[in-house]
């Protein structure tokens, strides 16, 4: 997990920490009814997901624990709750929530990918490895799929796989193209060039997937990891602030910076 647990520096965890807290000021979760169709749980997911990249952590927790009170045999609503919490870093948690959601269908290859990264940002890259492999022959036209797998296997040194897998994941990606896929195309790729010691298109291309999500803090964290690790400093602290510009109601993230 190139900006995990495992190569995440310490100034980064606390960065990290904006993007948990910024904007927890949100609207409250709406109520769930006592039981919800698909087309409903769907809308839920879609919501929750939403204020994730709002920034809006606590609306999003609300909304994921809502969805798994009246839907709890649901396995995608465990699957995107763990890929939350892995965002949220608490990979613990994670990594309980995935595993629960490919114990609930075995067949799911996206609930096999969450667990893929989960494994990987937990530091398990022997288990991630493995369930790439089997996320990959459920559904391999599924870009989420191919794009975890790429950061499995490349975190396991097989970097020529892992760009085989981002590759395709670029071409799936003209059919499914949401700006989180887009931007984790970028982002992998970025891992990818940082593995290979090219810091100049690691930043590059973290800065394209932040462009293409630019409210989401978590972009930005990426954008000030590849920075300061390429010694740009001036660069990084610039973008630190521009971030604490932006949330100047949020007492403990300015604490944080």
């Amino acid at each position: 997990m190139r900006s995990g647990a495992r190569r995440r520096p310490p100034w980064l965890q606390c960065l990290c920490v904006l993007a948990l807290t910024a904007c927890n000021a949100g609207t409250a979760a709406p109520t769930a009814p006592a039981a919800k169709s698909a087309v409903a749980v769907d809308s839920g997911l879609n919501i929750a997901a939403q204020d994730m990249y709002a920034n809006k952590y606590s609306a999003a927790d609300a909304e994921y624990r809502q969805l798994l009170s009246s839907a709890s045999a649901d396995a995608n609503v465990h699957a995107q709750y763990a890929l939350f919490l892995n965002y949220r870093l608490d990979f613990a948690a994670a990594l309980q929530q995935a595993k629960r959601a490919v114990q609930l269908d075995a067949h799911n290859g996206e609930a096999l990918a969450i667990l893929t990264r989960a494994d990987d940002w937990s530091g398990d890259v022997a288990s991630a490895v493995s369930q790439a492999h089997a996320a990959l022959q459920l559904a391999p036209h599924d870009p989420l799929v191919l794009l975890f797998a790429a950061e499995a296997v490349a975190d396991n040194g097989d970097r020529n796989t892992a760009q085989q897998e981002i590759n395709g994941a670029a071409r799936l990606v003209q059919q499914h193209p949401t700006e989180y896929l887009r931007a984790e195309v970028q982002r992998e790729q970025g891992n990818l060039d940082g593995d290979a010691g090219n810091r100049t298109a690691q930043i590059a291309a973290f800065k394209q997937a932040l462009a293409l999500q630019p409210q989401w803090l978590y972009r930005t964290t990426e954008v000030v990891s590849a920075e300061f690790a390429a010694g740009q400093t001036a660069a990084a602290r610039a973008a630190i602030d521009a971030v604490s510009n932006d949330t100047p109601d949020d007492l403990e993230t300015v604490e944080t910076l």
